[in-house]
């Protein structure tokens, strides 16, 4: 079954790539309302860890900047900070500033497809708590809390929509790892092998409703470990999304749940709980 749905979304891909698909995805992160204006927002990722009070967190803020009439500059600067408690009097705490993103996203008028690219930059230098918290915030960026790792991403995005309000996103590319100093720790293996550089192949395949108030997403998001060994079931990684949001104007709310599909993560972690605000300006 694993091998039909990352299939299914690898030909996706490659369908978008050949333009069968007619809107634009705005993307990064795919899970979240995008905006050709200029906007600003908050992502709230709480991981469903044991050990981890309330209090601990992954925080998300970001921009995006339209500075040409094609081009939009999207900025990400992630935050985690963790607090555990053991029971008998015994916590600890830890916070950690991610891998900040830089990039563009680029879609030509009249064009079927949109594009993006971008870096995370290597600010991260030890493995801690905090950073393995950050890991699993949010899989899909796992590479803004990976110590010593600079990251260069590309990816290539599609959408089509019904006369009803039904839509499917779809998205494919590239993230490229390579290491800035003694190499990136992971929390899981599966993630990265801490070697000087790791290539993945990422997609996404999502559909749902867009209403005027309302809009609704689920899908699978996934990544093929291309640089390691191994059978393809372990090389490979799949998510379950479900996402709400309310169009109130200037204003986008938003809850949102990712679910692993991975035996490997799902030793532990379960479920990732989030919440967005967007507010354009």
């Amino acid at each position: 079954m694993r091998k039909i749905v990352i299939g299914v979304s690898y030909f996706v891909f490659l369908s978008a790539n050949n333009g069968l698909f007619p809107e634009a995805l705005k993307a990064q992160p795919i899970w979240l309302e995008q905006s050709d204006n200029r906007s600003i927002s908050i992502e709230i990722r709480k991981p469903d860890k044991d050990n981890t009070t309330f209090a601990s967190t992954t925080l998300w803020l970001s921009t995006r900047w339209p500075f040409i009439a094609k081009l939009i500059l999207v900025g990400e600067l992630p935050f985690s900070v963790v607090k555990q408690d053991f029971g008998n009097g015994f916590e600890n705490s830890e916070s950690q500033i991610g891998n900040p993103y830089l990039g563009i996203e680029f879609r030509s008028l009249g064009s079927h497809l949109f594009l993006e690219a971008g870096l995370r930059l290597p600010v991260v230098t030890s493995r801690s708590i905090a950073t393995d918290f950050g890991q699993l915030a949010d899989i899909d960026r796992f590479e803004a809390f990976v110590p010593d790792i600079a990251t260069v991403l590309a990816a290539i995005n599609a959408k089509i929509k019904s006369p009803r309000n039904l839509f499917v996103r779809l998205r494919g590319g590239f993230s490229f790892l390579t290491s800035t100093g003694e190499g990136g720790a992971t929390l899981l293996p599966i993630l990265a092998q801490g070697d000087d550089s790791e290539l993945y192949l990422i997609a996404a395949a999502q559909f749902g409703f867009e209403g005027k108030r309302v809009n609704l997403t689920t899908g699978l998001t996934g990544r093929l470990f291309i640089t390691e060994d191994g059978s393809f079931g372990k090389r490979n990684f799949l998510q379950l999304g479900l996402n709400a949001r309310l169009n109130l104007g200037r204003f986008r709310p938003a809850v949102h749940f990712t679910i692993p599909l991975e035996d490997d993560i799902r030793e532990v972690l379960d479920l990732v709980f989030g919440i967005h605000f967007g507010v354009r300006i």
